[in-house]
């Protein structure tokens, strides 16, 4: 009985190590193209998407609503570091928490022909210190906002992925 039991042991085992590991997990990429052409018909501004990431940024998820028309996607760097994209009509305090948008440094940086503030999230002592809580924040026509952040979190994207974001964006044709 010891024996079998070994042997099941010895079976198990050797089918464990032989099934396949990844360092990461496969992200499963939307297609978010319809949900932001149906918002650029209804939006009461001009409705900026992603167009031709590289194949490094890979699009998680994807949400609009119409009360306030907003617009929010969560794209994937190299399948590690993590980043947003938020555009809302009514960006109030609220659509400011979500998209995790601190206050604004004085700093501007410059992607894809377009000026955005930076905004980050103060340290304990009060100071922009860089890391986690960066986000690239614009004023769009008709008072609406779009931001591009890291999430604040551990696994956030950097600058440069931020700004590879920003350089792709391009504003949406409604849906013929």
């Amino acid at each position: 009985m010891v024996l079998s039991l070994a042997l099941l042991l010895a079976l198990v085992i050797g089918f464990v190590a032989l099934l396949p590991r990844h360092k990461q997990q496969r992200v499963r990429a939307v297609d978010y193209t319809e949900q932001v052409q149906l918002l650029a018909a209804r939006a009461s501004f001009p409705v900026e998407a992603p167009a031709g990431l590289p194949g490094t940024i890979q699009p998680n998820f994807a949400r609009t609503s119409l009360d306030p028309a907003q617009l929010h996607i969560g794209l994937v760097i190299e399948g590690t570091r993590f980043a947003r994209l938020d555009e809302s009509a009514a960006p109030g305090p609220e659509f400011l928490a979500e998209a995790t948008v601190g206050p604004a440094t004085g700093e501007t940086v410059q992607a894809g022909g377009q000026q955005y503030a930076v905004h980050r999230d103060a340290s304990p002592t009060g100071a922009h210190a860089p890391g986690p809580g960066e986000a690239l924040v614009r004023q769009l026509p008709g008072g609406a906002l779009l931001t591009i952040s890291d999430g604040g979190a551990k696994s956030a994207a950097t600058r440069a992925d931020l700004l590879a974001i920003a350089g792709t964006l391009k504003v949406a044709r409604p849906a013929a």
